[in-house]
């Protein structure tokens, strides 16, 4: 019953995080004042703090309690919406976006690691598909609430809300989140857990495979997301159907992660398929009509919900001797990394070859899709040692 209960506030609090991340964004783009460069500073600052600050510390932040970790983490969110409710000055979307990163740096890689603490075997799988859905799903209805709250004036309401919900899960926390893991939490200096860190991601190709696999299938992700933002560049024809893109994707990971995922249990060989056939069905995205770009995104949708959770479930079955929430920083770092090349590439291709933007997607997308699952099919594969 305590795993249970456990394993159900772990959901809620991604869901609340990712909620609490994309609801303001909206927010963010209505403020009076700010300038299209002050909003993209704050987004900006907010990841590259983030990825920081998890690359640095998590090692560090190994020897404190889960416990106190995870608390201190939904106090430091209360108090960034508590920042915003008070003003929506530059000044406060600063701090506010400072918090938030704080906040997420210290709980990201912790969340993942209480559940496959307590779960194991298909438990976990289906645990970490779960936790996929509440961040998906955490994306898909903020942004829409926001707009709905703004438009009928209830904006304080909402804000005052998830202050009060960071503040009373923060409690929630105490009789229900572990202390330690049963392995050991290292004690060295920051520096230091970096350091013996890297040593063994160097020393494991497994875990390089993971992070490889992750880079590309986040790199994906960045070229679909800045592709579909910049439509109207790429083709006017479609260029309306932006905002219908981004909800196909956001219903079908949705319907695959909670509906599809819940009532299944792959196999491996099935989900390597899944993977293999999503991944190359997305990259036809933008090379003809409406419909196709909408069978791509399909497709792109069920190749993120199957890899993502894999990826994760694969890195806990991998020897190693990085604690797990180290992992688990690393990879969120490399797709942070492998989401921003992505956008950045997508951008270059549309500033300087328009024409071609649709060849270029297809083949950036088909060779990082080919690339992340033969890097994840092989992480688990056992070394011959030299004779």
């Amino acid at each position: 019953m305590h795993v249970t209960k456990t394993t159900y506030f772990i959901f809620l609090t991604v869901f609340l995080a990712e909620f609490s991340f994309f609801f303001a964004l909206p927010l963010l783009g209505k403020t009076p004042d700010l300038s299209a460069s002050s909003v993209a500073a704050c987004l900006a600052g907010a990841v590259i703090l983030e990825s920081l600050l998890m690359l640095t510390f998590t090692g560090y932040l190994e020897r404190f309690s889960r416990r106190t970790l995870i608390c201190a983490s939904l106090l430091l969110r209360s108090g960034a919406f508590m920042t915003i409710f008070l003003s929506l000055s530059l000044p406060a979307w600063l701090f506010f976006f400072f918090l938030i990163a704080v906040s997420k740096s210290i709980s990201k890689p912790f969340l993942r690691e209480v559940l496959a603490e307590n779960l194991s075997g298909n438990q976990l799988k289906k645990a970490l598909y779960t936790f996929s859905l509440c961040q998906n799903s955490a994306v898909f209805v903020a942004p829409m609430l926001a707009v709905t709250a703004m438009k009928f004036s209830f904006i304080e309401t909402v804000l005052l809300t998830l202050v009060l919900s960071g503040a009373v899960m923060a409690v929630a926390t105490l009789p229900l989140i572990y202390t330690f893991p049963s392995n050991k939490p290292s004690t060295g200096s920051p520096l230091t857990g970096m350091r013996t860190a890297f040593k063994g991601v160097m020393a494991s190709t497994g875990i390089q495979r993971i992070l490889l696999s992750s880079f590309f299938c986040f790199l994906i992700m960045g070229v679909f997301i800045t592709a579909t933002m910049l439509l109207d560049k790429i083709n006017p024809s479609i260029g309306t159907y932006s905002g219908l893109f981004f909800s196909v994707v956001g219903v079908s990971i949705c319907l695959w992660q909670g509906v599809v995922a819940k009532l299944t249990t792959l196999s491996e060989r099935y989900s390597s398929q899944i993977i293999m056939i999503g991944g190359a069905l997305s990259s036809a995205y933008l090379l003809g009509s409406v419909y196709i770009a909408i069978m791509a995104l399909i497709a792109y949708s069920v190749y993120e919900s199957v890899i993502i959770p894999e990826l994760y479930f694969k890195s806990t079955s991998i020897p190693s001797s990085i604690p797990t929430s180290v992992l688990f920083s690393y990879i969120l770092i490399v797709s942070n990394a492998g989401e921003a090349f992505g956008s950045w590439l997508t951008g270059f291709a549309i500033t300087h070859m328009d024409e071609h933007v649709p060849t270029f997607i297809f083949f950036t997308v088909l060779s990082s899709a080919m690339i992340s699952f033969l890097c994840l099919k092989t992480a688990d594969r056992k070394e011959v040692p030299c004779q």
